[in-house]
């Protein structure tokens, strides 16, 4: 950062010492300038990072599986795993063995009674709770725990209403209590999201890796939703881990110990657009700030780097 600092003010033409003889305003003008243009520069000499996930998602009880990584929409279950279904007059059903919480998502009022039936199908059926649902316009997600009478009963979630209609989906049932908390209990829904660090500028890529299978991997989404928040969404029935490569934002300079984030040969491409920018803005010499700023413009632009990666399989002698 210093020695930035340092060659911006000697094309100024005003650089004594770093702390002597420049006006304030030319100071302030100086290290923001330094930012600006070290921002356009990073769009050119990125700043890469990653973050990893890891994708094996708890098994829906209600839909038995075989999954293996790949596997969409519910094929290795007969389908059905992410569907709609509208209540007309007979109570909607989901029943499953040893259930410990739920998951599911409903678009009107409506009420949901919790049954429990003895796993040697003898004995009363108990109820252990019903759910009011009050009205809502559109779907909406409810969680909860379920405390059986006796291990290894099966559990019914029962959705009816008396004198309207609604539409109920992605029913879950999971044998695990999740120690409890209510947040950990997993939204069963075709795509998982994961938000993306706050630093993220552009993706480079995605990959994919689970057992021998590595790739690149492009079945995903990005999406910057209403709260502004990046999400990554990946669909649920992938299984394995993957490593998102990006491009991120640099972090600023604001002292003379800081260092920036490009190649040095980059870097002292800065004090040009600095010196040019003050200059022609101040009005100090708008002549020789052009000068500075079209050559700082010409380096900027001229900077081309590949950063697209390839990747091979290399095959050992016993073929794997």
């Amino acid at each position: 950062m210093q020695a930035v600092r340092d060659a911006s003010y000697k094309l100024l033409n005003e650089y004594q010492t770093v702390t002597g003889n420049v006006d304030l305003n030319v100071v302030q003008r100086v290290d923001e300038q330094i930012n600006l243009c070290y921002w356009e520069i990073a769009t050119k000499d990125k700043v890469s990072a990653s973050f990893w996930i890891a994708q094996f998602p708890i098994n829906n009880l209600l839909y038995p599986s075989t999954q293996d990584a790949n596997d969409w929409g519910g094929q290795c279950c007969g389908g059905g795993m992410y569907v709609t279904d509208s209540y007309q007059s007979t109570p909607l059903t989901y029943a499953a063995a040893s259930a410990c919480s739920y998951f599911f998502e409903v678009d009107n009022a409506c009420n949901v009674d919790i049954y429990e039936y003895s796993a040697a199908g003898t004995g009363a059926t108990a109820t252990l709770q019903t759910l009011t649902i009050s009205a809502v316009s559109i779907f909406t997600q409810y969680v909860g725990f379920i405390t059986a009478l006796s291990a290894g009963d099966t559990i019914q979630l029962a959705f009816y209403v008396s004198g309207g209609t609604f539409d109920v989906k992605n029913v879950a049932l999971y044998s695990f209590s999740f120690s409890g908390v209510t947040a950990s209990i997993p939204y069963y829904q075709p795509w998982v999201e994961y938000q993306i660090p706050t630093d993220f500028y552009a993706i480079n890529r995605i990959r994919y890796r689970y057992y021998n299978d590595y790739r690149n991997f492009s079945d995903y989404r990005i999406d910057n939703g209403v709260d502004n928040v990046w999400k990554l969404l990946v669909p649920r029935d992938y299984r394995g881990e993957l490593v998102f490569d990006y491009w991120r934002m640099p972090s600023g300079v604001t002292t003379a110990v800081n260092t920036f984030e490009i190649r040095d040969a980059y870097a002292y491409i800065i004090p040009w657009g600095v010196a040019g920018a003050i200059m022609m803005g101040n009005g100090f010499n708008a002549r020789v700030g052009g000068m500075y700023m079209q050559y700082y413009e010409q380096k900027r632009d001229a900077i081309k780097l590949d950063h697209n990666y390839g990747y091979m399989k290399l095959d050992n002698i016993k073929g794997w």
